[in-house]
């Protein structure tokens, strides 16, 4: 039907044509998906057969981000937990730390202060917020150290020193302080923190100390200077008195007298003991003790130890027996004097706690070590008191100081003798028993051989005639005769000053061969006075005889200008051998 017909016109149409072939429209409409070939919905198991791969990797996909995602969570949750905790620990840190803490913002005006810095400052921490620091300075530091702080702060990012700031009563105080500049991500400063220690009671308490210490220095520097000066006195005096050959007849001396002074010199060297204990002591506390290490030889130090206290032991009851099992052949080397010391004590306190039976001194040497083993047959000690004995001013009960005497220093001084010489001593002991210690010192052979001569001759020379002029400077009348004596005996002629200006003045207008130089007078001191002569250009030598005999007062001594130095109380050969050195 054409489409100009009017069928066509009234229904609308272009018209049709009706094929002879239908297949052609039904591909059409297959194509289309018109008429019965219009596509309908697809069910949902035909969706899921179509889709399920897709379905599973992005459920899979979904399940996967969830899990991540709240792994994150948990793992933010505990970071925050955990610098929750320590932000709290920092907190209480801040809050309870014993030192103060000052923070503050980049242009130093104070942020917080914890409770220490107000316990410390007497400010409260609403009184300093938003002040500077400098509100505590005390005035006693520089400009130039403050600007230095600043400095050291801005180039390092720390300063630590020690100042002294001031509270908010005006009371001053010392502090240790350590500043340390806080940077951000930039590196510029955003904070600073302040820790600071209050160093006033133990600043106070060092004073304090030193002060004690330099105390015990001069007491005990003056009380040996006191308890040397009349000792001088008495030992030389009796020494004189006891030798019979200034009388030139040996019975001018009665017996009743012999016996009075021998018991002034003893009297007088117990105290003289004392002395040197004490000082012995204070100079190993402080560390300034020294041993020599010089040749010696060990047979004639044996040989002293027992003439010294054979001597001792005839007062007593009991038997005293030394015995040395091998001779050396060569000198060694160390500090003889001290060893002497070491042996004397311990053979005295055998001798002093053993009334009857016997004490014997042994010696031996291996390889290495001197043993020395002192062994008695008296009173003994209990384990415990052994424990201690060695400690200073120990003995096994008050009876015992007061049955036997003794300061209780002995032992505590012998053993640090012993260890000064890298050695030890071991006691042994038992009640009723009796005692032995056991002295073990490392020693060194030199390459000299013994002369068993050697102390002979020594002895032999100091009993020569001296000749010379001597100029005695001492301003005590009873040792400027003791002086006078013991020098005119050796043959000397003497000259007496009673203070240091005098003999500056003698020694400026008369020739003197020697000058014996008291350091401790009126008017001039020796050390004044030594200087003066020697720098008048005056080349005699001077010898310090002094009770000033800590090793600071010989260094004294000795920048003045001394030449040697004579410790009082000396006796007759000590004072010549010295001599003997200039004359």
């Amino acid at each position: 039907m054409p489409h100009n017909e009017e069928a066509a016109i009234v229904a609308g149409i272009a018209g049709w044509t009706i094929p002879g072939n239908y297949s052609t429209v039904v591909d059409l409409f297959q194509e289309a998906g018109l008429g019965p070939y219009a596509p309908t919905p697809p069910t949902f198991l035909e969706t899921l057969n179509r889709y399920w791969v897709e379905l599973l990797t992005t459920t899979l996909a979904i399940s996967l981000l969830l899990f991540l995602m709240s792994m994150r969570v948990i793992h933010i949750n505990r970071l925050l937990r955990s610098n929750e905790k320590r932000l709290q620990q920092a907190a209480n840190v801040f809050k309870f730390a014993d030192e103060g803490v000052i923070i503050t913002d980049a242009s130093a005006r104070i942020i917080d202060v914890n409770e220490a810095f107000c316990k410390t400052t007497g400010y409260s921490k609403r009184e300093v917020i938003g002040k500077n620091p400098n509100i505590l300075q005390s005035g006693k530091q520089s400009r130039p150290f403050y600007q230095q702080m600043w400095k050291t702060l801005q180039q390092k990012g720390k300063w630590s020193g020690s100042l002294w700031n001031k509270k908010k009563s005006g009371e001053l105080f010392a502090e240790q302080l350590t500043i340390v500049a806080i940077h951000n991500q930039q590196g510029v400063i955003e904070q600073y923190v302040a820790v600071f220690k209050d160093l006033t009671e133990q600043l106070e308490s060092d004073k304090k100390l030193k002060q004690a210490m330099a105390a015990k220095d001069e007491f005990l520097a003056s009380m040996s200077h006191e308890l040397r000066t009349p000792l001088t006195s008495i030992l030389g005096n009796s020494e004189l008195l006891l030798d019979s050959g200034i009388y030139g007849n040996e019975e001018c001396l009665q017996k009743d007298a012999e016996e009075v002074i021998t018991a002034i010199q003893v009297a007088g060297r117990t105290q003289l003991a004392l002395v040197n204990d004490i000082l012995d002591m204070s100079r190993i506390e402080s560390g300034k003790f020294l041993v020599d290490k010089i040749p010696y030889s060990l047979n004639n130090l044996l040989r002293d130890v027992e003439q010294v206290m054979s001597v001792k032991a005839q007062d007593t009851t009991s038997e005293l027996t030394f015995e040395q099992k091998n001779r050396e052949e060569y000198l060694l080397v160390g500090d003889p004097q001290r060893i002497a010391q070491i042996l004397i004590n311990l053979i005295d306190n055998a001798i002093k706690f053993t009334e009857k039976g016997s004490i014997s001194l042994t010696t031996h040497s291996t390889d290495k070590h001197l043993l020395f083993t002192v062994k008695d047959t008296g009173i003994g000690m209990p384990p415990e008191v052994v424990e201690n004995l060695f400690s200073r001013f120990e003995q096994a009960d008050g009876s015992i100081s007061r049955r036997f005497g003794g300061s209780g220093l002995g032992l505590f001084i012998s053993l640090s003798l012993a260890e000064l010489m890298d050695g030890t001593i071991h006691a042994s002991s038992e009640e009723n028993v009796g005692s032995t210690f056991e002295l073990i010192l490392p020693y060194r052979q030199s390459d000299t051989p013994v002369n068993n001569k050697l102390k002979k001759q020594s002895e032999s020379a100091l009993n020569e005639k001296l000749k010379g002029h001597v100029l005695v400077a001492e301003d005590t009348p009873l040792l400027q005769q003791l002086e006078r004596r013991m020098l005119e005996k050796v043959g000397l002629t003497v000259t007496l000053a009673k203070d240091g200006q005098e003999a500056v003045e003698l020694a400026g207008n008369e020739h003197f061969d020697l000058i014996l130089m008291d350091m401790q007078m009126p008017v001039m001191d020796g050390i004044e006075a030594t200087q003066k002569i020697k720098q008048s250009g005056n080349q005699t030598p001077i010898i310090a005889v002094t009770a000033n005999v800590m090793q600071k007062h010989r260094d004294a001594f000795n920048e003045a200008g001394c030449s040697d130095f004579v410790g009082k109380p000396f006796d007759e050969q000590g004072l010549k051998r010295v001599l003997k050195k200039y004359l």
